[in-house]
């Protein structure tokens, strides 16, 4: 099971190139940006362009890596038919960076998904409340090495690659997945023709909902032509919580 999961969490790292959405900074520092706006600044939802503002669904999602590179294109001239499945979208929009000698590859993904019913009022000229539901999950890898990075890259079939003792030691995955409840409350303390000061605070409830941390020390490994996988002189030490 260690071993399907660890190709697993590789290829998806791979293939969350797909997914990349729009970066809630581009909602929330606006003047419209109601809700979502509490994320930033809670101040915000206080003297608002609206009255009352409810999210049906909002997400997203940041990922940085220092291997993978897109092409702008992808969203400039977007094509749908370039993404009909992995192997158009990497050779239409995908390439990798050369990596000096002894480099690991590193890789990391941020989701926030602002859930529905989130919402915020304004309860009169001075004041606003805000309650903001949210889903948070964050990823990280670290110390994998070219060669395993180069296999993902290519789906786990690179003759050059296939059949070979790759070095898989060394790798840290850590993911958390946890729940915000705010409850924020705003209120302008100052008014004149010229200047505002306005003020809130936000009441917050984590509630942890899953984590997986993954280690590998001294692995080995040999990825077949067929795609199937060996491990060979390997020690996995993984912890897989769920609340």
């Amino acid at each position: 099971m260690t071993q399907k999961l660890l190709s697993l969490i590789l290829i998806l790292c791979c293939f969350l190139m797909n997914v990349q959405a729009q970066s809630f900074l581009g909602i929330n520092t606006g003047n419209y940006a109601g809700v979502t706006g509490v994320m930033l600044q809670p101040a915000s939802i206080v003297d608002s362009r609206y009255k009352f503002d409810i999210n049906l669904i909002s997400s997203g999602v940041n990922y940085s890596n220092n291997y993978f590179l897109v092409d702008r294109n992808a969203i400039l001239k977007f094509n749908k038919n370039n993404f009909s499945d992995y192997q158009s979208f990497k050779a239409n929009y995908l390439s990798v960076r050369n990596l000096s000698a002894g480099e690991k590859v590193f890789f990391n993904i941020n989701n926030r998904t602002q859930v529905p019913l989130s919402f915020m009022a304004t309860l009169g000229k001075k004041s606003a409340i805000a309650v903001n539901i949210q889903s948070r999950s964050k990823i990280q890898g670290r110390g994998i090495s070219g060669d395993l990075a180069s296999m993902a890259y290519n789906g786990f079939y690179f003759p050059p690659l296939n059949n070979t003792s790759i070095d898989a030691s060394g790798i840290a995955i850590q993911s958390l997945n946890w729940v915000e409840v705010g409850l924020t409350y705003g209120r302008v303390l100052y008014s004149s023709k010229k200047h505002f000061v306005k003020s809130a605070f936000t009441y917050k409830y984590l509630a942890g909902i899953a984590s997986l941390n993954l280690n590998t020390n001294d692995v080995r490994m040999v990825v077949n032509i067929d795609s199937s996988s060996n491990y060979n002189n390997g020690n996995f030490n993984n912890d897989i919580k769920e609340n």
